[in-house]
Formats: C-alpha cells, structure tokens, sequence
C-alpha cells in the first residue's frame, strides 16, 4: 500500500509538470498551484504519509519563484515564453526564463566588480573557485546550453549581483544601462528567494551561509535588518551544524575540510561573529552571548596565493591582505564581547563604569598592529580609481575605522549618560560621548566618495553621534550660547545625511528622530531648579537606538 501511495503522489506531480508545460507553450496562463490543489488525492485519507514532507518534495520539484521576479523581462527586453517554469525541468521555456533572470551580458562584470571592489569586507568565498564556477556557467547559458546550479550557489550569485549593483558607481551604471534604483532591491528579492527554494531553514550549506555573510552589504539599507538579524541567529546553527565554530588551526576538524573551504569556514564564523557583535540586542550589556568559539582567526592571505593543492600562508598582520579588515573586525567583535561579559560580571554602577574606561582604551590600541587600517586624521579620501586598475581598499577601510572607533567608545560609555547628568562620579562618560561624537561628524563634514558612505553603519554611527550631541543639548543645562552650538551641530548632521548620496531607509528614520529631539528642546516651557529638561517622552543615546534605527523588517 505504501508503495502504491508513493507510485502514485509521484504520477500526480509528473501530471502536473506536464501540464505545465502544456499551457506554457500553448500561452494559457489559468494554471495555477491553486489548481493543482484542487485536484483530488491519488491516496485515501486513511494512509499513512508525511504531509510536510509532500509539501517540501513538491515545492523541491517545482522550484517556481513569484511572479514579482520576472518583472527583471521588462528591463532587460527580454519575455520569457513561460514565467511558470523558472528553475525546472531542462526545457526550451525553461532555459529561456533562466535567460531572462540572469543578467549574462552584465554578469562578468558586476560579479568581478565585487570581487575587486567589495569582497575585503567580507571575504567569504574563495575568488579563483566562484569565478571558475561562474564562467563556465555563463559560457554554457551564452552557448544555449541550460547548466543546472544548485539554489543555494544561485542565492550567493544573486546576493553578489545585487551588492554590486548597490555599491556601483552611478556613472558607470548608466554606461551599462542599468536603472540603478531598481535593480540591486530585486536581485536582493531573488536571493532571497533562493534561499526558501533551497529550503535554508532545514539544510546547512556552506553556499547559504555564504550568501547570509554577503547580504548584510545591502540588507540594511533595504529596511530588511529584521529578517536580517533572523537570518544571522540560524546561520550561527547552521555554522556549528557543520562544525565551523571548531576549526582551530591543525585541528582534525579543519584538515578533513581541505585547505579552501578550511580557511573559508573561518572567514564565514568570523563574519557571522562580526555581524551578530552588530546585532542592536547586542550591542548593550545585558545580551545573552554564544561561548567563544575554538576556530582560528582566517589565514591572513589572498585567495590567489593558496588552493585545494597549496596550504594557506598567513603573513604578518602589517602586510595588508583582501582578508585583512575581515580580522581586524573580528578583533572588534572579540572586544564587545569582552565588555559585555565583564559588564555582566559587576555589581555595581561604579564597577561597571571602570570596565567601560577599560575597554574605551583598549578600542584605540587594537590597530596597532595593522598600520595601513590606522585612521589618519588629515587623511583626504579620494573617489574609486578608474575601472580596470588594481583597486586600494585601505582609504576606505581607514575612513570606516575612523567612525567605528569612537562609535566604540560610544556604546562603552553611553549606558552611563543618565546617571551622568546627575552624578559628578560619571561626568566622563558625558565627556567622552561627547568628544567621540564630535569625531565622527567632523569625519563626515570632509569630502568622502559616495562609495564610502553606502556602508549601512556609517549612516547610524552619524545618527549616534548627532543623538549624543542633541542629548546634551536636552539634558545638560547649558546656557543660551552654549546651546546655539549643540543645535548647529545637530543640524549639521541632519545636512549631512540628507546630501548622502545613498538609498539607504535609515536616513529618513534617524533623520526624524533628531528633527523630535530638536523639536523637544525648542518646546521647551520651563527647566526644573537643577536645570534638567522635564520630558515626558525622553529620548537619549542609552536607549536602544540602533533598534530603533534598524527595527524595520516590515518595510
């Protein structure tokens, strides 16, 4: 009986796929999966069977992709003969609809854009290997020959695609004709799509937690960091499903990967460690944390200089690789997870303020042993050389670090800005706050390349800086003149966002929050004796900002 029941589920999807095709080539569009779940079941209700695991054998099957995505037809020329059967059967309709998501004449270029332009931040796939797969690939669509790749390899794809086009320079996005606006959102949405195709929730692949370590470059600025930050939390158990989190050097764990896909689980573990120490319900004391790993820091060399047959070569930290900034990063993301276990450890107020002035000092030291990625205060950033140029990644790294350093003395001491105003035992974190964020608007008053400012956090730590300054303004009881430079300055940053040559969605929102602070202190009516504001909606820097900024998965 049991036979007979799989015999027979396995005849009605093979009905249905032919169906399919049937009305796809005959251009009748009425058939739907509503219809297929109208027809009547092959098998009584009384036999055994998984209805969950018909329902993922089906959709495994069917790999269809919503209608939304092949809007893609109507900017590349292109009409698919069948929208229905992306991703299916090895069909003449099906090659064609592949054809029509797949940008092959662009692909060659934005995918090794990524690859000079993008990849130091993250570094999670080997360079020589993804060009190697991508442009046989290629080459097979071009040749009409349909090659099949697997969901999880086309959601990393389109996630680089879609990065590219993001961080791609407007002028030579319309030498390519692409439509800047549009298209990075919908090759986010398509690899996005892959990832439920390839049915991510239950399957660990070094593929999908590669594409989850590449979307944050966009993810945030597409209002999507609510479904970001669920995707970072079961990456981490998909990396420990495949031990990633115990690949310490010589370890059997890291021999039995080989040397590529060794060196790229510690590149994947650190960036998802990276990521997760950017999470706002970690950035504050109180957050639950993972036990420290036993996997190594990423070999500090390029993808060029080591294979399956060569051994991976670390060199010393001061000589600059593509995996350079990924380790320094990775030395941050030890540092907030250092405060927050040692904040958790004290008692007291006091004690814990003694551990911020600890790790306030250690945020400036953590670069000295990579010269190149050290800020230079006079330092003159310069636009994106000419394409086809070796690309120096070193003055954009500098400028990030030059916003995330005092952001980090920020987030030590800004839990201390309440008892601040009223206690002269923390009045240096009110100073340091306010120092810090004074850098970081002074960072951003210099001319910086559009390019540098479409990473998502240069935009919140701006937001920070200017919400610290307005808080001061708010609550620190300063007179008339005084009080005129705290607006100027807070205004200064709300010019500066408004002129960031970015769509990023968390400009608006934190641009309406410091317009509410403003608003809040010219409304003032009367300051109690001790000169604090009486606000019965309190905004200040030690509330959860960056969920505030960030909570926005609904968009």
């Amino acid at each position: 009986m049991a036979e007979l029941i799989e015999e027979n589920k396995s005849l009605l999807r093979k009905v249905n796929a032919q169906q399919k095709i049937i009305n796809a080539f005959s251009g009748d569009q009425g058939f739907s999966h509503a219809d297929e779940l109208r027809d009547p079941p092959f098998f009584p209700e009384s036999a055994a069977y998984e209805p969950e695991q018909e329902v993922a054998e089906q959709d495994a099957e069917r790999g269809e992709q919503p209608d939304y995505l092949f809007t893609i037809r109507e900017v590349y020329g292109t009409a698919p003969e069948s929208p229905k059967l992306i991703f299916t059967q090895d069909t003449e309709a099906a090659r064609h609809s592949l054809l029509a998501i797949v940008p092959t004449q662009y692909s060659h270029y934005l995918v090794r854009h990524h690859c000079k332009v993008l990849h130091w931040i993250h570094a999670v796939f080997h360079i020589p290997s993804f060009l190697s797969t991508h442009d046989g690939w290629i080459a097979s669509i071009q040749r009409g020959q349909l090659t099949d790749q697997s969901y999880d390899w086309l959601s990393l794809y389109f996630a680089i695609i879609s990065a590219s086009l993001y961080f791609l320079d407007e002028t030579e996005a319309m030498g390519l004709g692409l439509t800047k606006e549009a298209l990075p959102r919908l090759w986010f949405d398509i690899s996005i799509n892959c990832l439920h195709l390839g049915q991510y929730m239950v399957r660990s692949t070094i593929p999908i937690l590669q594409t989850i370590c590449v979307l944050p470059l966009v993810a945030h600025s597409f209002g999507m960091s609510a479904y970001l930050f669920s995707l970072l939390e079961l990456a981490f158990n998909m990396a420990k499903d495949l031990n990633l989190h115990l690949l310490a050097d010589e370890s059997i764990y890291a021999a039995s990967l080989g040397n590529v896909d060794s060196e790229m689980g510690k590149r994947i573990w650190t960036c998802l460690d990276v990521a997760h120490c950017m999470h706002p319900s970690i950035s504050q004391p109180y957050a639950l944390l993972y036990p420290t790993s036993r996997t190594s820091p990423p070999a500090n060399v390029d993808d060029a200089h080591f294979s399956d047959t060569v051994p991976a070569i670390s060199r010393p930290l001061y000589q600059t690789t593509g995996v350079t900034h990924l380790i320094s990063m990775g030395q941050f993301a030890s540092l907030y997870r250092g405060f927050n276990t040692e904040y958790n450890k004290e008692t007291t107020t006091y004690a814990r303020f003694l551990v911020a002035q600890k790790y306030g000092q250690k945020a400036g030291t953590i670069l000295d042993s990579m010269p190149e990625h050290q800020p230079r205060p006079l330092e003159q950033y310069y636009p994106i050389v000419a394409t086809g140029e070796a690309f120096n990644y070193r003055p954009w790294s500098r400028f990030l670090f030059s916003s995330l350093i005092p952001q980090c003395r920020i987030h030590f001491f800004r839990w201390f800005l309440r008892p601040a105003y009223g206690d002269d035992r923390f009045r240096e974190a009110r100073k340091i706050c306010l120092q810090a964020s004074r850098e970081i608007i002074e960072l951003r008053c210099k001319p910086i390349p559009p390019l540098y400012q479409k990473n998502w956090h240069v935009s919140v730590n701006t937001i920070m800086a200017a919400t610290v300054i307005a808080t001061e303004l708010l609550h620190g009881g300063h007179e008339e003149p005084v009080k005129v430079g705290f607006r100027t300055e807070v205004n200064t940053a709300i010019e500066i966002l408004r002129q960031s040559n970015t769509t990023n969605t968390i400009i608006p929102r934190g641009i309406e929050l410091l317009q509410r602070m403003l608003a809040e202190e010219a409304a003032a009516a009367a300051w109690t004796q001790e000169g604090f504001w009486k606000s019965l909606a309190e905004i200040s820097a030690d509330e959860d900002l960056l969920a505030l900024l960030l909570g926005n998965g609904s968009s």
